[in-house]
């Protein structure tokens, strides 16, 4: 059940251990571009500490050293989470160097679009390779090690409001979509160990907006600084009455997904025949039947293009 946070003044100057995150050890994935390195400055200012993570291993010591110039104390894991050993890495490393793990943020991530009559085999089991088995081999590590040593623990997997069905993305949609469940998932599983597990479906213009505009225009022109916020609130205490939710920020409007869930009507018959079925349909169902396509009103209309895709 979703509570109400008392009131609270943001915590500044985090590197003089007065922050919201002050004093937690934080792994962050695909720290080296994009909104990954975009957390990096505003999680320091808040008192984090940080074990970053990247392929890109050049974008990754920069990202390292920015840590280190504003006062943090940083490592950093070079790799793909889609590793499991790098990923067991992520957790060894925060507690040899730190001492302990207090949470994970599963940022790192894949994007291209394509319209799916032209997508590839190959390109598919790279987007679930990558989005999906890369957020759940870190997330199992840090999972065992919340359980195995009893501290409590938080998870902020990042999903996407492609899950709720946006065209031209399928693959893309499929993997957040399952990123969501298991989010959902965690959540039952572990909210009586005290480990939090939230999903954030953040847009920004990164590199992923801009495969997008290979296809359509995109109204999105804000930067990772409009999430950072949201990012620290779901890793604080402020948000220690949130876990197994779905959070998006779109530009200056923040809300919820709705969990999957069944829809009344619930009919009941022991010899179910077509006709009867149809007829079920007809009188209590047909008026049931639910949106399948996201709105496209924040987007331009397709206007066709080639396919991109780059690392999140």
């Amino acid at each position: 059940m979703i509570g109400v946070a008392e009131p609270a003044q943001d915590g500044q100057d985090g590197a003089a251990g007065t922050g919201l995150l002050s004093g937690r050890v934080i792994v962050l994935t695909g720290a080296a571009a994009g909104l990954g390195r975009g957390y990096v400055e505003p999680l320091v200012r808040q008192g984090a500490t940080l074990v970053l993570n990247d392929i890109d291993e050049a974008g990754l010591a920069e990202a390292e050293a920015e840590a280190r110039r504003l006062g943090a104390p940083v490592a950093s894991v070079a790799g793909s989470v889609t590793d499991w050993d790098v990923a067991n890495s992520l957790v060894g490393t925060a507690v040899k160097q730190f001492g302990r793990l207090d949470a994970l943020v599963n940022n790192a991530g894949w994007h291209y679009v394509s319209p799916s009559h032209e997508d590839t085999p190959e390109r598919i089991r790279q987007m679930m390779d990558i989005n999906v088995v890369g957020s759940m081999f870190p997330g199992v590590a840090a999972l065992r090690y919340f359980v195995e040593s009893g501290r409590p623990g938080n998870i902020l997997n990042v999903t996407s409001g492609a899950l709720s069905g946006l065209p031209y993305v399928a693959a893309y949609a499929a993997s957040k979509g399952a990123v969501a469940s298991f989010t959902y998932a965690w959540a039952a599983e572990y909210r009586d160990r005290g480990i939090r597990v939230n999903a954030l479906a953040p847009t920004a213009y990164t590199q992923q907006v801009k495969n997008t505009e290979t296809m359509r225009s995109s109204v999105v022109h804000w930067g990772p600084e409009k999430i950072a916020p949201l990012t620290i609130f779901l890793l604080s205490d402020l948000s220690r009455h949130v876990t197994g939710q779905v959070v998006r920020m779109w530009g200056d409007d923040l809300h919820l997904y709705a969990h999957p869930h069944a829809v009344g009507p619930f009919l009941s018959n022991t010899e179910w025949t077509p006709a009867r079925i149809a007829a079920a349909f007809r009188s209590d169902i047909d008026p049931q039947l639910q949106v399948y396509a996201r709105d496209m009103t924040e987007y331009v209309p397709f206007t066709g293009g080639p396919a991109a895709g780059a690392a999140g």
